[in-house]
C-alpha cells in the first residue's frame, strides 16, 4: 500500500507543479494584457508619460510568459509604442510650427540689426538640429531654413559695413594683445605658468574673432585682410610657444643621449678595424664577436635607435618637432644612427655570404648568426630583415635536407634489418654450436645472446665487443670480414650497433680460443663517516683488472646487421657478399 501511495502522489505533485506554472502565466498574461489597455487610453488622451510607463510595466510582465503567449502581446506593446510616437509627433506639430515661424519672422525683422541678429541665429540653429522638431515639421522645417540661408544673406550685405568695422577695431585689439604677451614668450625668466595663461587668453580672444569674421563676406577684400591678420597673430605666438617649449624638449633629449656616453664612447673609431670570419665566428663564443668586433657601435646603434623611436611617442616633442633648433639636433643624430648601422651591415653582410655558401656542420651557428644580426640591427630594420631572410633559408634547407636524410636512414635501417632477420637462419644452419658452454675447452663453438657490455661494464680497449658468459668475462675477436662489415653499417646508419633498442641483443655464433687477456671492469665503492659531525656517504668509481677468455665470433647478428665466415655479410647497400 505504502508503494501504491507513492506511484500515485510522485505524478500528482508533477501535475500540481504544472498547474501552478500555468496559472501563473495566466496571471502574467492577464497583467500585461491591463497594463496594454491602460496604455491605450492614456495615449488616445494624450498622456504620454504614464502611457509609457504602463508599457514597461507590461514589458516586465512578459518576461516569464511562454512565446506562444508572450508574442501578441508583445507585438500589442510595440504597436502601442508606434502609435505613442506618431501621436506625439502630431501633438508637437502645432507647437513647432508656431515657435519655428515665431522665429523666422523674428529673424526677417532683425536683418541688418547687429544687435538682435545674433540671438535669433542662435536660436534658429537650435531648431534646425532638433530630432524631434524634424520629425515633426520636416517639410516646414526644409522650406525655413531656405527662407534662413536668404535672411542671412542679406543681413551680410547690409551689416557688412558696420561688421567690417568692429572686426577690424576687434582685430587690432588682438593684435595690440599680442604685443603685450610677446614678452612673455621672449623673456627667458617667463614662467611656463605664465605662457601657458597668454596662449589662453590669446585663443578666446582669437575664437571670438573669428566667429565674428565669419559673418562678414567671405570673398570680400576687406574680410580676407582680416583673415590674414588673424593668421599672422596666431602663426606667430605659436611659433613662439613652440620655441620656448623646444630648448627644454631640446635638452631633455640631450640629456637622454650624453647619460649613456660612456657606453658607446669611441664608436666611430671602430669602422676601421676588420670585421670577423665566418670560420672565426663558429669557433669563438663571446660577446666581442657576437657584435662582429664592433661592441660599441651596436651599444650606441640601439640605445639610439630606442630614443628616436620614444620621442615619436612623446607628447613635448611633437609640437616642437618642426622647431629649426630641435629638427637640426635630431637629424643629426638620425644621420649618426644611420652611420652606425651600415658599419655592422658592411661587417655583417661578409659573414652572412660565408655563411650560406659554407656547409653547415651545426645549425645552431645559423641560428647564433640570425640572433646576432637581429640585436644588432635591429629586428625592424630593412637591412635586419633582409639579412634574417636569407640566414632563414639557408636554416630551412639545412632542416629540409637533416629531414630527408634521416627518413631515407630510417628506410635503410628498416630494410638492412629485414634483410638480417630473412638471412640470418640460414647463416646459424652452416654451424654446429655444442652445450653448455664451456670456456676452457678450446676450439668448441658456442651460440650465446647477449648485449655488448664494452663501454659499459668494461673500458674500452683493444676489444670491439665484450660480455660475460656463465658470469665469466669474455672478449671477442671477429673472423676476417666480420668486423669490415660492422664498421661499413655502423657508418651508414651514423651509429653503433646495439644503441638503438630495436636493434635488440646481439646473436653470436663464436669459437672458443686459448687466448686470455686483461679487462678493465668498472666497479664502484661505498665508503661512509663523519665529516663535522655529519654522516656522510661517498660512491667511488674504479676500474678493477680482470682475466677474460678471448673467443672469436664466426657468425653475428644485431638489428640491421648479419654476417657470417664463408657463408656471407649484409652490406650498407642491402646486398650480401661472400
Amino acid at each position: 500500500m505504502k508503494f501504491m501511495a507513492q506511484a500515485i502522489t510522485g505524478p500528482l505533485l508533477v501535475l500540481s507543479t504544472l498547474s501552478t506554472l500555468t496559472l501563473q502565466s495566466m496571471a502574467d498574461t492577464s497583467t500585461a494584457e491591463s497594463y496594454i489597455k491602460e496604455a491605450q487610453e492614456l495615449i488616445a488622451n494624450r498622456d504620454f508619460d504614464r502611457a509609457k510607463a504602463k508599457l514597461e510595466l507590461a514589458d516586465v510582465e512578459l518576461e516569464d510568459v511562454p512565446s506562444a503567449q508572450k508574442e501578441p502581446l508583445a507585438a500589442a506593446v510595440k504597436k502601442a509604442l508606434a502609435d505613442m510616437a506618431a501621436s506625439q509627433v502630431s501633438a508637437n506639430k502645432p507647437r513647432y510650427l508656431r515657435t519655428l515661424n515665431n522665429l523666422i519672422d523674428e529673424a526677417e525683422g532683425s536683418v541688418g540689426n547687429l544687435a538682435t541678429w545674433s540671438g535669433v541665429e542662435n536660436r534658429l540653429s537650435e531648431l534646425f538640429a532638433d530630432p524631434a522638431a524634424k520629425a515633426a515639421i520636416p517639410e516646414e522645417m526644409a522650406v525655413a531654413q531656405k527662407k534662413f540661408t536668404t535672411f542671412k544673406k542679406l543681413h551680410g550685405r547690409k551689416a557688412g559695413a558696420e561688421l567690417t568695422i568692429m572686426a577690424e577695431a576687434n582685430v587690432k585689439r588682438l593684435e595690440e594683445e599680442w604685443a603685450d604677451k610677446k614678452t612673455d614668450f621672449t623673456n627667458p625668466n617667463s614662467s611656463q605658468n605664465s605662457r601657458d595663461s597668454a596662449l589662453r587668453s590669446l585663443g578666446s580672444s582669437v575664437q571670438r574673432l573669428r566667429q565674428q569674421v565669419s559673418q562678414l563676406p567671405s570673398d570680400a577684400d576687406a574680410t580676407k585682410v582680416i583673415i590674414a591678420r588673424i593668421d599672422k597673430v596666431v602663426a606667430e605666438s605659436t611659433s613662439l610657444a613652440a620655441e620656448g617649449e623646444s630648448a627644454e624638449v631640446l635638452a631633455s633629449i640631450k640629456r637622454n643621449i650624453d647619460s649613456y656616453a660612456d657606453d658607446f664612447k669611441g664608436w666611430e673609431q671602430e669602422s676601421s678595424t676588420p670585421g670577423p670570419t665566418w670560420d672565426a665566428y663558429t669557433k669563438e663564443h663571446n660577446d666581442s664577436i657576437s657584435a662582429f668586433f664592433a661592441p660599441k657601435t651596436k651599444e650606441f646603434r640601439n640605445r639610439i635607435a630606442s630614443i628616436i623611436h620614444d620621442l615619436t611617442n612623446r607628447e613635448d616633442y611633437k609640437p616642437v618637432a618642426a622647431v629649426p633648433a630641435v629638427k637640426s639636433y635630431v637629424d643629426s643624430v638620425q644621420a649618426q644612427l644611420k652611420h652606425a648601422t651600415e658599419t655592422l651591415t658592411k661587417r655583417i653582410l661578409p659573414v652572412v655570404a660565408a655563411a650560406e655558401k659554407a656547409t653547415v656542420k651545426d645549425p645552431s651557428d645559423l641560428s647564433r648568426l640570425q640572433d646576432d644580426v637581429r640585436l644588432a640591427l635591429g629586428e625592424d630594420s630593412e637591412p635586419a630583415k633582409a639579412i634574417m631572410a636569407k640566414l632563414q633559408a639557408k636554416l630551412d634547407a639545412k632542416s629540409s635536407a637533416t629531414t630527408g636524410a634521416a627518413e631515407a636512414q630510417e628506410k635503410l635501417i628498416v630494410a638492412l634489418h629485414a634483410k638480417a632477420d630473412e638471412i640470418w637462419p640460414e647463416f646459424e644452419a652452416g654451424f654446429k654450436t655444442a652445450k653448455p658452454i664451456n670456456l676452457e675447452k678450446v676450439g668448441q663453438q658456442i651460440r650465446f645472446t647477449s648485449d655488448n657490455l664494452m663501454g659499459y661494464r668494461f673500458k674500452p680497449g683493444d676489444f670491439y665487443f665484450a660480455t660475460t658468459l656463465g658470469g665469466r668475462p669474455v672478449a671477442a675477436k671477429f673472423a676476417p670480414g666480420l668486423k669490415e662489415g660492422i664498421n661499413a653499417i655502423e657508418t651508414k646508419i651514423g651509429r653503433a650497433l646495439g644503441d638503438n633498442d630495436d636493434d635488440g641483443k646481439w646473436e653470436v655464433i663464436a669459437t672458443v680460443t686459448a687466448q686470455k687477456v686483461k679487462l678493465l671492469a668498472k666497479r664502484e665503492a661505498d665508503s661512509s663517516g663523519t665529516v663535522d659531525g655529519v654522516d656522510v656517504k661517498i660512491t667511488t668509481n674504479y676500474a678493477e683488472s680482470v682475466d677474460a677468455v678471448v673467443i672469436e665470433i664466426v657468425a653475428a647478428k644485431c638489428g640491421p646487421f648479419a654476417g657470417a665466415k664463408g657463408l656471407g655479410i649484409l652490406t650498407a647497400d642491402g646486398t650480401v657478399t661472400k
